[in-house]
């Protein structure tokens, strides 16, 4: 019997000796476990966060608007074997079905959009820990703060499409809160207290209230025991003022003009309250670690208005600074180089790129375009620091060091210009209204571009690396976290979200924008396993040398691909907690001695990205017909084969690459023309020219002649 594959053979074996180690009840369990270690989370830890948090009912109106927006998702495919996977993930699809998980999942939720996963975990586990002091030690279990980070992580992945910022900030609203609060974390002792006394609460709503004294995390506990749960909320605010949230009497009592924290429980079924029990922290407890998210809709108008208000600018400041950030982010889009070895060119973002996304991102302000446009002119050939003219609102206002408040002002302008550049080169923008951004702007205060917009002159143009964009928005996307493997990404993956870059997809080298930018709410995902970004496997070549099909000045030369280059199978792996992915192209040698021999060329996403940042395109010409043969001028030749090996390269300054009508073979005909180019000085490297599919083949060679300098045409 001849087996067909590694799996038939392996189903050959279960059948001539069956192995049960499970129960037949038990199978359908471990199925469902390894579905939620594959997404990240654990079926012990789910139930642990369930006797915690499961008891408690959801308001009505939260309970169907959360069911609504985290049910909604459908699967991105980025190969055939990888896809971005948004909610719902196995975490939330079981709480959509049983409630106890469902009540446990939305109480999650909030906490880790106002805190830091790992914190929370750590202050989750010092919860149970203090629980279980009194208990015998054979019975104090307390799962691992590392298992719980992990869970919690998996339950912000699957639910991050719904945005908690807005009853955030409504409450800090109502309440003449500023900013700090939203920021504002809860306190270890009472959260601990929250997970107790929320639901007897409920359960009791008329016999029981708790009293919060601090003003810790004031708004997320508004949020979590009024909106979430639907209790009445009284808080005396800092300000001295009594807010309730809700009808009738109190439930939830806070007092934030109290300096020292705490949490008490009362028994309200007499004439006069009872004091159960009151808890206070001890030095062990801290607060939790904040980090507040904003949509990108509407980010930079939060920031601006947040900043003015904190000055009390008026009105008219506020729409000015606006028009100053986007005159700066089109200044500085208007002198971008995009510069690698010799092939120096300005890919900039035009003004309508600039426009739309300023707009998204100043959602709810007015836009004044002839404003905007009137401070380009204004600040055009200035550097873009304090000596810039400081607009005429802010001159007449009677602050104390007025320019003090400019350049604060103007900081906010600049890291909010950087963040309209990076989006600006996002293609599917409109999809990405939610996309969250960290309240603090401080991580673009710091790196080479931020550098080099402080000392630049305004009038030289500003050098791009390749990556630039990628990095400067996955640094948000990471909380500016250090990441590994950082140069080699081509997707990461944080909050739900996942910012890659255009090469995923199989098109021409042609057709890929190595400017543009995908955000999606997914993450990726293979077999059921979930990372947090992708990055290139191994990359490798047969390093044999072989002989090159060449073709000298004066000869007639068929322009249709003379090497076969083929697709093999993706190959993926992992690398921490990311995927590892290469792709397999094959080329068999078309004549010579070693002609049918294949050279298998490995390759990941970064490096195809790589391979496209410094090549030109052809423009588009008017001929409808493009020719299959072509006479090599004089300094021309032309080659069949293309390796990575150090092969002497023709003497003519004009190159050209056989290797019309296969998108593998430009792909592999590119790489080796960057891979050649790590190896030599820059100033005699040449430029790599792509004939796109509007230019004929006639004049596509015209345009690479006319190029100075060493040129390798890629038909």
């Amino acid at each position: 019997m001849v087996f067909e594959s590694q799996f038939a053979l392996t189903l050959e074996l279960t059948k001539l000796l069956p192995l049960d180690l499970l129960p037949a009840g038990a199978k359908a369990a471990v199925a469902f476990a390894r579905q939620l270690q594959n997404a990240g989370s654990d079926i012990v830890i789910e139930q642990d966060l369930a006797e915690l948090f499961g008891r408690a009912r959801i308001e009505a109106k939260l309970e169907s608007s959360f069911r609504d927006v985290v049910s909604k998702s459908k699967p991105i495919f980025l190969t055939d074997e990888m896809m971005l996977a948004g909610a719902p993930g196995p975490t939330v699809g079981r709480a959509l079905q049983e409630r106890p998980y469902f009540a446990t999942v939305v109480q999650l939720s909030l906490l880790c959009w106002i805190h830091e996963t790992t914190s929370l975990a750590q202050a989750i586990v010092r919860v149970i820990e203090k629980k279980f002091a009194a208990a015998p030690p054979d019975q104090r279990m307390a799962p691992g703060q590392y298992a719980i980070s992990k869970t919690l992580k998996a339950c912000e992945e699957q639910t991050s499409a719904y945005n908690w910022s807005g009853l955030v900030q409504a409450v800090g609203a109502t309440l003449g809160l500023g900013t700090s609060y939203f920021v504002d974390t809860i306190n270890t002792t009472v959260l601990g207290g929250l997970m107790d006394m929320l639901p007897m609460l409920q359960q009791l709503p008329e016999d029981r209230m708790a009293y919060i004294a601090g003003g810790d995390g004031v708004c997320v506990v508004v949020v979590w025991a009024h909106h979430i749960l639907g209790l009445t909320v009284l808080v005396k605010a800092p300000s001295g003022n009594m807010v309730q949230f809700g009808k009738g009497d109190e439930q939830v009592y806070i007092d934030a003009s109290d300096p020292e924290p705490g949490i008490a429980l009362y028994d309200c079924s007499g004439p006069l309250k009872e004091q159960l029990i009151l808890v206070k922290p001890d030095l062990e407890d801290v607060k939790i670690g904040g980090f507040f998210k904003l949509p990108l809709k509407g980010f930079g108008a939060f920031q601006l208005k947040n900043l003015c208000e904190a000055h009390t600018v008026n009105t008219a400041l506020f729409e000015e600074m606006v028009a100053v950030t986007i005159a700066i982010a089109m200044l500085l889009a208007s002198k971008l180089l995009y510069a690698s070895g010799r092939s120096h060119k300005s890919r900039q973002r035009d003004g309508e790129a600039i426009l739309r996304t300023s707009k998204l991102l100043f959602y709810g302000a007015h836009v004044d375009t002839n404003t905007a446009l009137s401070y380009v002119g204004l600040y055009t050939h200035r550097p873009i620091d304090a000596r810039l003219p400081r607009p005429a609102s802010l001159r007449a206002l009677p602050t104390v060091n007025p320019q003090e408040t400019w350049e604060e002002l103007l900081f906010v302008c600049r890291s909010l210009s950087i963040v309209i550049l990076c989006l600006s080169h996002v293609a599917n923008l409109s999809e990405a209204e939610s996309f969250p951004l960290p309240l603090h702007l401080v991580y673009f205060s710091s790196g080479g571009f931020w550098e080099a917009i402080q000392s630049w002159n305004g009038i030289e143009e500003l050098p791009v690396r390749e990556g630039l964009w990628f990095e400067l928005l996955i640094t948000l996307l990471s909380g500016n976290k250090t990441l590994r493997y950082a140069h080699q990404l081509s997707l990461y993956s944080n909050w739900g979200w996942s910012v890659l870059m255009s090469t995923f997809n199989d098109e021409d080298p042609e057709q890929q924008d190595v400017g543009e930018l995908f955000i999606f709410n997914a993450v990726p995902s293979r077999n059921g396993v979930r990372k947090a970004g992708v990055v290139d496997g191994p990359s490798s070549s047969n390093f044999d040398v072989y002989p090159v099909t060449m073709r000298t000045a004066d000869q007639v030369v068929r322009c249709e691909l003379q090497t076969d280059v083929q697709r093999r199978r993706t190959l993926f792996g992992e690398l921490d907690e990311f995927f590892s992915v290469s792709l397999s192209l094959a080329c068999t040698t078309s004549d010579g001695r070693s002609k049918g021999e294949v050279q298998l060329r490995r390759v990941g996403y970064r490096e195809l990205h790589q391979s496209l940042w410094s090549v030109s395109k052809t423009s588009n010409c008017q001929h409808a017909v493009s020719t299959s043969e072509i006479r090599l001028g004089s300094d021309m030749a032309a080659m069949a084969d293309f390796y990575e090996e150090d092969i002497d390269r023709p003497s003519a300054r004009v190159l050209i690459a056989l290797t019309a009508g296969s998108k593998d073979a430009r792909r592999r005909t590119l790489l080796a023309l960057h891979h050649s180019s790590q190896e030599v000085e820059i100033n005699d490297q040449e430029t790599p020219l792509l004939r796109t599919a509007g230019c004929c083949i006639r004049c596509a060679v015209e345009q690479a002649d006319a190029i100075a300098g060493k040129v390798t045409l890629v038909l």
